[in-house]
């Protein structure tokens, strides 16, 4: 009866063993990723929004950050101080990012009480996405709810219009305004209201349960590979009846390849009908300006 070589079985499980850990701490880096913000999605310094409000905007935004890694932000206040509502929301978004791990694709509406002034400010890839048609869009319908003291519904508003536009813009790689459903001249918010949403990520995982995915299907493909590769080279010998040279076998991998692992992100874009006022898609581009930290900017506003 041929006799285990228990030496070259030891080397066997170490050398396996240490190219899963090296994997999974290769794959585990995609789990990190943009996974840094964990703070609110709301600043109500100037006192417009009840508790409740507040902790639906903030799960509202933390959806969109969850689904689509984009940063989305609502912002009052009484003050602006030297500042003008754009200095004021760009140097604002700014510190988001450069400071409290916000994402660099963002979108900030900040309601000024002091000079009734509202201003949406854009970095990243929300500049192309909500451009200057669209932020027009999305003051025309909050100014509405601003102006009747509905500030809760003009945030929820700004969010789901800058989701939607971004999931086009996703989906498709152009710029787009879908203008969500009115009921008797009132914005159905889906969410707040309890209606249907009017745009959908459809069955799109969400961006952390992708990366869980993609780790460890990396990590278990690179694993057996790994192992395919390490026992071919003691096929010869054979690990059952090796030879008296066993002991000499050395494992030399000598090829080295790239392995990319891809993304897929599905979207559905559920098309709804415009105001009757409204066109429901509009194309254009954005323009921009650099902010005192040295950032590129979108954005507009208007008085209320």
């Amino acid at each position: 009866m041929k006799k285990i070589n228990l030496s070259a079985v030891k080397r066997l499980v170490f050398g396996t063993a240490c190219v899963l850990v090296i994997t999974l701490v290769m794959f585990g880096g995609l789990l990190t990723a943009n996974a840094a913000y964990t703070g609110s999605y709301v600043k109500d310094g100037a006192k417009l929004l009840s508790q409740s409000e507040v902790q639906k905007l903030n799960e509202k935004m933390k959806k969109a950050y969850d689904d689509y890694e984009i940063g989305l932000y609502f912002l009052t206040t009484n003050d602006t101080g030297a500042k003008t509502a754009m200095e004021y929301a760009d140097d604002y978004l700014d510190d988001l990012i450069d400071n409290k791990g916000f994402p660099e694709d963002s979108a900030l509406f900040l309601i000024d009480m002091g000079a009734r002034m509202m201003w949406i400010s854009t970095t990243g890839k929300m500049i192309a996405a909500v451009n200057d048609a669209d932020i027009d869009d999305i003051l025309d319908g909050a100014i509405v709810y601003a102006a009747d003291g509905k500030y809760f519904n003009a945030a929820g508003y700004f969010v789901d219009m800058a989701v939607s536009n971004y999931n086009y813009y996703v989906a498709t790689g152009e710029d787009n305004t879908k203008t969500p459903p009115y009921i008797g001249g009132e914005y159905n918010d889906p969410i707040f209201n309890g209606g249907n949403d009017y745009y959908s990520p459809g069955t799109q995982l969400s961006a952390t349960t992708q990366r869980l995915l993609v780790a460890s299907v990396g990590s278990v493909i690179v694993f057996f590979l790994a192992l395919i590769i390490i026992r071919s080279r003691y096929k010869d010998n054979g690990i059952i009846g090796a030879s008296p040279n066993m002991h000499r076998t050395n494992l030399r991998l000598t090829r080295k390849s790239d392995m990319i692992v891809g993304k897929t992100v599905t979207h559905t874009v559920i098309r709804t009908s415009p105001p009757p006022s409204k066109g429901g898609t509009h194309f254009g581009s954005s323009s921009t300006h650099v902010s005192s930290a040295g950032r590129s900017h979108g954005g507009g506003g208007r008085s209320f």
